[in-house]
């Protein structure tokens, strides 16, 4: 450790900063929701089954090198990053779509989820759709 109490890094050595303590930090976090969906079949008929979640994290904008890891050029505008460690994250699978987080009245769909659940938390990469929707 440092004089002031920050860790000194090793030569060569990369250290992941701990978010998991930041999600709850009044300084930077904020109250937002995260819709599930999840698909059911019955008789060959698919049906969505959402569930809303209110969680605790940080949203902060997109940053170039997050837009970078998209590889979408279009999706360039109107993205905001997400950290949680209230719940997991999820993109589209076989019986799920993509989850949609709420916040300030817009509502974003996840395109990119990082699993850092090893150090306490969830990153998501949302693009806004559509306008503003009411809380």
């Amino acid at each position: 450790r440092t004089s002031k109490g920050h860790h000194a890094c090793h030569k060569g050595e990369r250290r992941m900063i701990n978010l998991s303590e930041l999600t709850y930090d009044a300084d930077f976090m904020s109250k937002f929701t995260v819709e599930k969906h999840t698909v059911t079949w019955h008789q060959g008929i698919p049906t969505t089954v959402k569930t809303v979640i209110e969680v605790t994290g940080i949203v902060a904008p997109s940053s170039p090198r997050d837009i970078d890891l998209l590889e979408l050029g279009d999706h360039q505008h109107g993205t905001k990053t997400f950290y949680t460690n209230d719940v997991e994250l999820c993109i589209s699978s076989t019986d799920t779509t993509s989850d949609t987080v709420v916040w300030k009245g817009g509502r974003y769909k996840l395109l990119h989820v990082f699993d850092y659940s090893a150090n306490g938390y969830w990153k998501a990469i949302g693009e806004r759709q559509g306008s503003v929707v009411d809380e």
